[in-house]
């Protein structure tokens, strides 16, 4: 019975497993999609047009993060009953946030009025695109989220390929083709969904859409803080800097899109035995469990910033092309904010029944990153504008956090972080590169062929590390 037991227990294991590789795979695929838009507009347009997309695709990613005001995982939390009475509340809930950011961007000139509208409806879109995604996930329809994603992807790449034959990389033109993918991407929801949509009730009532907004509210407003906190460095570049220099900064604030979601997935998968551990008070097990976390986190971020550290100029030509060379400084600077960001916190926070320390903790970041970014910013200009987020995380955010979780769970800072370790593995890695670089450069072996040796090399030098991590991920 027992064997049985085990045997049924490491198959739900493995599906779990599976699933959720799979839907960071179709995570992966929207993320390229979006970024194509970005290095091909970058490469092709105008600085002038590219600012203006670059300023769209903010206010679009911005308005879509507050409209969904975590009703997208509200979804998640709760059970068929619940989606199928209140799914229409949140989809005119989605319309009603989507309506008041938008006022706000108004108010604040960060779009048009003649825009308005257009603005209105595709961040509907865009937002009902990320309810059904959660859907997607909560059925488990893996192969549906991945063929819809494969299928935006691939709108892209031949609408841009479209666009660049025949010379029309205009604001105008990439912003519609964005808008027609979204739009598609919502047909296939409809699609794919509809099963599952013609079992929903429907039974609007200004009392259901109120239960729903007070159960979404205390998720919603530290998204709220979250999203505000997260893109007031870019509101401040714009208010203050001319378009060249405003693209110089979004480029060189550019995030490597797959390391986020690997430690987002690795660490979700943890968090409910981190939770149970905590729980029945076994400290020295959570300990365990929290120090495998963070070594995965600092043998990944340290590896990928020796990278950057050595190829941020290759990595901006490749990306943005030799009009933004000056988001080398810019990326370099913004890159170090990897050696802090080697766990997800708030998955931490939560495991620990901190939860509502992370509302005061998104506050304070709020404030102090829009008091330090401007003032930065004011004297010392785009490099005091990215050191101002980096001052905030390094000296309030991870102090912050840490010392909620140690207190929590009665750990020592210094028992639980191998502070030598990580700066020997981090030294260790820099130096190696930075000898096989200067090895291939003697020898004048092309840029491609001398990454290919000194990442060979750093890999074998770090290989114990690098299997820990792979061990973590099987």
């Amino acid at each position: 019975m027992k064997i049985c037991f085990m045997e049924r227990f490491i198959q739900i294991h493995n599906k779990l497993y599976s699933i959720i590789y799979s839907f960071t795979f179709a995570n992966l695929l929207q993320t390229a999609s979006v970024l194509l838009f970005i290095v091909a507009f970058s490469h092709l347009g105008e600085i002038v047009e590219y600012s203006k997309y670059r300023q769209f695709a903010y206010s679009l990613d911005f308005s879509t993060g507050i409209a969904l005001f975590g009703l997208n995982l509200i979804l998640l939390k709760n059970d068929q009953d619940f989606i199928s009475k209140y799914f229409e509340s949140i989809i005119i809930l989605i319309l009603v946030f989507s309506t008041i950011t938008l006022i706000f961007l108004y108010l604040f000139e960060f779009i048009t009025l003649k825009s308005f509208a257009l603005y209105i409806i595709i961040v509907f879109f865009n937002s009902i695109n990320q309810i059904f995604f959660n859907l997607m996930i909560k059925y488990r329809l893996v192969k549906v989220a991945i063929i819809t994603s494969a299928i935006f992807f691939l709108i892209t790449v031949v609408s841009l390929t479209f666009a660049y034959v025949y010379r029309q990389y205009y604001f105008q033109n990439v912003a519609l083709i964005r808008m027609v993918c979204i739009f598609v991407s919502f047909l296939l929801g409809i699609y794919f969904l509809s099963s599952k949509l013609k079992t929903f009730e429907r039974n609007f009532s200004f009392a259901s859409l109120w239960h729903v907004a007070r159960l979404a509210f205390p998720l919603g407003l530290s998204i709220l803080i979250g999203t505000l906190s997260l893109y007031v460095d870019k509101g401040i570049a714009k208010k203050i800097f001319v378009d060249l220099d405003f693209n110089i900064y979004s480029n060189g604030t550019f995030d490597i899109p797959f390391i986020g979601l690997i430690l987002s997935n690795i660490s979700t998968y943890f968090l409910p035995t981190l939770s149970e551990k905590f729980q029945i008070k076994d400290f020295k097990a959570f300990k365990i469990l929290l120090e495998k976390l963070l070594c995965f986190g600092w043998y990944i971020n340290a590896l990928i910033y020796t990278l950057i550290l050595f190829n941020a100029k290759s990595i901006v030509l490749f990306l943005f092309s030799d009009k933004y060379i000056a988001s080398v400084n810019i990326f370099l600077i913004y890159s170090v904010g990897l050696l802090f960001r080697v766990l997800i916190y708030t998955h931490i926070i939560v495991s620990v029944e901190k939860e509502k320390k992370i509302l005061v903790r998104m506050a304070g970041e709020l404030v102090l990153n829009t008091l330090i970014s401007y003032i930065l910013a004011h004297f010392f200009g785009l490099i005091g504008l990215v050191l101002g987020p980096l001052v905030v995380l390094a000296f309030y955010t991870v102090p912050l956090n840490f010392y909620w979780i140690l207190t929590a769970t009665q750990i020592n800072f210094f028992e639980l972080v191998p502070i030598k370790k990580f700066l020997f593995y981090l030294f260790r890695s820099i130096l190696v590169y930075l000898i096989v670089d200067q090895i291939c450069l003697f020898f004048t072996l092309n840029n491609i062929l001398a990454f290919g040796c000194s990442f060979s090399t750093l890999i074998f030098v770090n290989r114990k590390e690098m299997l820990y991590c792979l061990k973590l991920i099987r």
